[in-house]
């Protein structure tokens, strides 16, 4: 069973610290609801407690619960291969860009022999990483490893 968020009084709570407990609070929820191992559950009631234990308040906070957050989707990411919405697209518009975007440039560069269209290659890069990006997203989804968190 995962640890549920223990909150103080929300009222006079910053936003910043309202919006990093409810998205925290929406991951829990929704890993609550799929059967994960025990060893993953201890990892991530581990984090929920460092977080229900903590000390800091107000930005701080803040700053701890994204941690977490971050911290339960690596490893369940890691260990169940479960994804959030759009994260094989954000990662390879990056990759794209960067693997497929600047060698296209240096090509259409080199092969035109104008150096002002080495910035070309970008936005094709940036097509391709998220087309593949969307494919691998939507095989995810497909394969029921898609977090309905973003």
């Amino acid at each position: 069973m995962i640890e549920k968020l223990q909150e103080e009084d929300a009222s006079n709570r910053p936003e910043k610290l309202q919006a990093a407990y409810e998205k925290l609070r929406s991951l829990l929820s929704e890993l609550s609801a799929r059967n994960i191992p025990a060893d993953t559950e201890a990892g991530v009631n581990a984090l929920v407690r460092e977080v229900n234990t903590s000390a800091e308040s107000g930005d701080a906070l803040a700053k701890q619960v994204e941690e977490a957050y971050k911290g339960v989707l690596k490893l369940v990411e890691k260990e169940l291969q479960l994804v959030p919405r759009n994260y094989h697209r954000n990662l390879w518009m990056a990759l794209g860009m960067a693997a497929f975007g600047l060698p296209l440039g240096m090509l259409f560069a080199t092969a035109l022999g104008n150096y002002g269209l080495m910035g070309i290659g970008l936005p094709i890069g940036l097509a391709m990483g998220l087309g593949v990006g969307t494919s691998l997203d939507k095989k995810a989804a497909a394969e029921g490893r898609q977090l309905s968190v973003e």
